[in-house]
């Protein structure tokens, strides 16, 4: 016999010789049960053994022995139980463990050397518990572990030499906590983690040299947190970085090149912050640099150089602010840009360059601002462009040459504006646009010629 599937029972008690003279046995399936008590030696002849499901019981202790003799058993699953503390000499004969998990128990409290003997270990799981404090030597001897999970307990502390013990670790996920600080020299000895996740606790504030050393760190998760600034050098030396999630904190300040030269970054979200501003040189040498998401802020001015030289920003999301002003040059050399997004801010005006060389720029929304007027030629450089929104703005008339070198534009919606004239050139030069949205305005006088050379519409 190989396996032995004793799950979704009603066992309460696993007697000492209740596996007797099952030598073969490799893997032993008892989740789901009542589980309450583990004799000592109950596995002690299971000396093939290598997975162990006690999942879904109401195991509350585990007695000095429980694991005796199991040195092939690479998984061991207790989640979901009733754990509350867990002895020293617990594990001290799973040699050869590799996965542990222990998920969703009462667990307060985890003491230095509990998993010592644990060499093999690659994967431990310790999320939902009441942790409240990792110390120093928790981890002690955890040299192949890989993946570490601590989220959703009550961590307020996280001692300095803690994470000292796991140079190979990869991943570590802190998420849904209390820590309210992330001391400098936490994270120095982690080289080979990529991905961290901080979400969901209470830190106030990034040190600059507080991810040093992490030059193998992809994903960086310090979404809702308490973040009031990002500042100068704070991912210094991140090069292999990629996505930052920094969403939901009260961050007011990017500091001038708080994002810099990193090589590998693609992502950054900041979306449902406090941002009022975003200043020159915010972003710099960040080569790789696609989305930028900065939704839903209080930034009310973008200064010229905001977003300059990023050559592979593609998608810029900065709807659902307060915008009242661009600078001109604000958006300049973005070669890559397709998806630009300004919706729903008070914009009033669009100056003439302020589109200038957007060559690749595809969707561009503007709705939901107090334009009033457009001037003739404000998105002249945008040959690319397929739809252009406008609808709910103060806009009044549609003056002739406004969407001239639009060759490619598909889709324009004016809905709810306030125009009140159509001049007979009003929409020359749109030989695709295939749909013109013009409902609820006040138009009075359509000029003869007005739709002229619209060969393309089928959407009026």
């Amino acid at each position: 016999m190989f396996l032995w599937n004793g799950r979704d029972n009603k066992i309460a008690v696993i007697k000492a010789e209740t596996f007797q003279n099952l030598f073969s046995l490799t893997n032993l399936n008892l989740e789901s049960n009542d589980i309450n008590e583990i004799e000592a030696g109950a596995f002690e002849t299971l000396s093939k053994l290598r997975t162990l499901n006690l999942q879904g019981n109401n195991i509350a202790e585990i007695n000095v022995g429980t694991f005796q003799n199991l040195s092939r058993l690479t998984d061991l699953n207790l989640r979901d139980n009733n754990i509350a503390e867990i002895n020293v000499e617990t594990f001290q004969n799973l040699s050869s463990l590799t996965d542990l998990n222990l998920w969703d128990n009462n667990i307060q409290e985890i003491k230095a050397g509990t998993f010592q003997n644990l060499s093999s270990l690659k994967t431990l799981d310790l999320d939902r518990n009441s942790i409240k404090e990792i110390k120093s030597g928790t981890f002690q001897n955890l040299s192949s572990l890989t993946s570490l999970y601590l989220q959703t307990n009550n961590m307020e502390t996280i001692e300095i030499r803690a994470l000292h013990d796991l140079p190979r670790l990869q991943k570590l996920y802190f998420s849904y906590n209390n820590i309210k600080e992330i001391k400098v020299g936490i994270f120095q000895n982690l080289s080979s983690l990529k991905f961290l996740s901080l979400s969901s606790n209470q830190i106030k504030e990034i040190s600059a040299d507080t991810f040093r050393n992490l030059s193998n760190l992809e994903d960086l998760y310090l979404s809702y947190n308490n973040i009031t600034e990002i500042k100068a050098g704070t991912f210094q030396d991140l090069f292999s970085l990629k996505t930052v999630y920094l969403e939901n904190n009260n961050i007011e300040t990017i500091g001038i090149r708080a994002f810099r030269d990193l090589p590998s970054f693609t992502t950054l979200l900041l979306s449902y912050n406090n941002i009022k501003e975003i200043q020159s040189d915010a972003f710099r040498n960040l080569s790789r640099l696609t989305y930028i998401y900065l939704e839903y802020n209080n930034i009310e001015k973008i200064e010229a150089r905001a977003f300059h030289e990023l050559p592979s920003l593609g998608y810029l999301f900065l709807d659902y602010n307060n915008i009242k002003e661009i600078q001109s040059g604000a958006f300049r050399n973005l070669p890559s840009l397709t998806d630009l997004f300004l919706s729903h801010n008070n914009i009033k005006e669009i100056p003439l360059d302020t589109f200038r060389n957007l060559s690749s720029l595809t969707d561009l929304e503007l709705h939901k601002n107090d334009i009033k007027e457009l001037d003739v030629g404000a998105f002249q450089d945008l040959p690319g462009l397929d739809t252009l929104e406008l609808y709910e703005n103060n806009i009044t008339n549609i003056k002739a040459g406004t969407f001239r070198n639009l060759s490619s534009l598909t889709d324009l919606e004016l809905y709810e504006n306030q125009i009140t004239e159509l001049e007979a050139a009003s929409f020359q030069d749109l030989p695709s646009l295939t749909n013109l949205k013009l409902y609820d305005n006040k138009i009075k006088n359509i000029k003869v010629g007005t739709f002229r050379n619209l060969s393309s519409l089928t959407s009026l």
